[in-house]
């Protein structure tokens, strides 16, 4: 049989185990009656819980097959019971303690009223707005000209040229 491939669901790490390896967690399972055997990533040293079925599915030919603990069975005579034999009584019950009652709640006095302090409110500021100068209008006004202008001369000698 080839080794036993397994992946890690947390970091997707593949890994194998060798026959041997598979033969002593089968034991250790079988001795713990374990229904898993944990293995730890070779990667990023998570436990995973490998079922126990499956190592069986991947063990060795020549490893020892599990056996499961021998149920000893009954005999007839064991098993047969008389039906006319009634069950022991169950034993009486003691009286319990006497319950004593829980004592009576403090009773504290009402809160008193909380009054409201009436709020207060401030005028709102007035916002004041700084005004634009003039001249920073023109001049993103003049800039725009200034292209225009550049871009009609590189025309007009384009059109000299030919």
């Amino acid at each position: 049989m080839s080794a036993f491939s397994w992946r890690c669901q947390y970091c997707s790490w593949a890994f194998q185990m060798s026959p041997e390896a598979v033969a002593a967690a089968l034991a250790v399972a079988d001795a713990t009656q374990a229904r898993h055997h944990v293995e730890h990533c070779p990667r990023c040293r998570k436990a995973l819980k490998i079922p126990v079925d499956q190592l069986r599915h991947h063990a060795p030919i020549n490893a020892p097959a599990a056996s499961p603990a021998p149920i000893r069975s009954l005999s007839f005579k064991e098993d047969k019971k008389a039906m006319n034999e009634t069950p022991a009584p169950f034993p009486p019950v003691e009286p319990a303690a006497p319950v004593t009652p829980a004592p009576a709640p403090l009773v504290l006095p009402p809160p008193k009223p909380v009054v409201k302090k009436p709020v207060v409110r401030k005028p709102a500021k007035k916002v004041v707005r700084k005004a634009v100068k003039k001249g920073a209008k023109k001049s993103s006004k003049k800039v725009a000209k200034k292209s225009v202008k550049k871009a009609a001369k590189k025309t007009a000698k384009k059109k000299g040229k030919r």
